[in-house]
């Protein structure tokens, strides 16, 4: 049963190959396929053939963000882009003209370094995917 939580999907992006930018995209989705993805890689074929500039694909994502119900960030290296979203998820989240909350779970794989600045702005902090869903099933009626 498909489920109408949106969940965008954070992690590094520069410097990685596309498969280190997209396995885990494609394994969450597949995986845990009765929720809805925003998936900020969609954006980058319009980037490679010209469509639009890296400007208006930043707008994109900070659009579907601020959309979305939950930020699943996956922080497997170190990505100034994947701490700007979430950042940008908690921020919108200290302003009291919303009503709604995105949540802000992050991933990241046992004895790995996690950022402090990071930890600090998730909702939650988990060691695999199968937790993150499992804390957002529990907690779907707050999101």
């Amino acid at each position: 049963m498909e489920k109408n939580i949106k969940i965008y999907l954070a992690g590094p992006v520069d410097n990685c190959s596309s498969s280190e930018q997209m396995v885990w995209r494609r394994m969450v989705q597949s995986v845990y396929h009765q929720y809805k993805y925003m998936d900020p890689m969609a954006y980058e074929v319009d980037v490679m053939r010209g469509k639009k500039s890296m400007n208006e694909i930043i707008q994109l994502e900070k659009q579907d963000i601020y959309n979305c119900d939950v930020l699943l960030a996956y922080p497997w290296k170190p990505g100034s882009g994947t701490a700007m979203e979430i950042m940008y998820a908690y921020m919108l989240n200290t302003d009291v003209r919303r009503n709604d909350k995105i949540k802000i779970v992050v991933v990241i794989e046992k004895n790995k370094y996690l950022s402090p600045w990071i930890s600090h702005h998730a909702t939650v902090v988990v060691d695999d995917f199968y937790k993150a869903f499992e804390w957002i099933e529990n907690n779907s009626n707050n999101v």
